[in-house]
């Protein structure tokens, strides 16, 4: 058990209760990324942080090729994915069909990070779920009853 101390906690129990659970982002880089079914669909590569926020807000996953060649990269909004520590492995929340049609790139012509319109393209994509989407209803297996 983590009992890193909080500070200003005055005792062992109440520290123990407010321990934040961090992870190293290289870890993290080498999780898979499957489907609602379980499938691998991709492996996350890299991380987008907003500055100064500091919070993240894209995942960047490649899907396909083989040793770097003819692999494609996607950045998913950081809510779209979820953290599963126990399997390694992150869980997509929208459908494989659906991440086709997504803005995609390769290795060495990534989008500009600093252009606002580009960003928002990618981000308006993801958030033109209509309420009968089957999509928005997608589970993680592993919390699946």
């Amino acid at each position: 058990m983590n009992t890193e101390a909080v500070a200003g906690s005055p005792n062992k129990e109440e520290r123990v209760s407010k321990v934040v659970r961090q992870y190293r982002v290289n870890k993290l880089g080498n999780y898979n990324i499957v489907d609602n079914k379980g499938a691998r669909v991709g492996k996350l590569i890299d991380m987008i942080v907003s500055y100064p926020s500091g919070r993240i807000t894209f995942a960047v996953m490649s899907c396909g090729g083989f040793l770097g060649f003819g692999e494609v990269m996607f950045m998913v909004p950081w809510q779209k994915i979820e953290l599963d520590i126990k399997k390694q492995e992150f869980f997509l929340s929208i459908s494989i069909d659906r991440l086709k049609k997504a803005p995609s790139f390769n290795g060495s012509s990534w989008p500009d990070l600093h252009d606002k319109a580009s960003m928002q393209h990618v981000l308006k994509f993801y958030e033109n779920d209509s309420g009968d989407n089957p999509e928005k209803n997608l589970t993680p297996p592993f919390s699946r009853q």
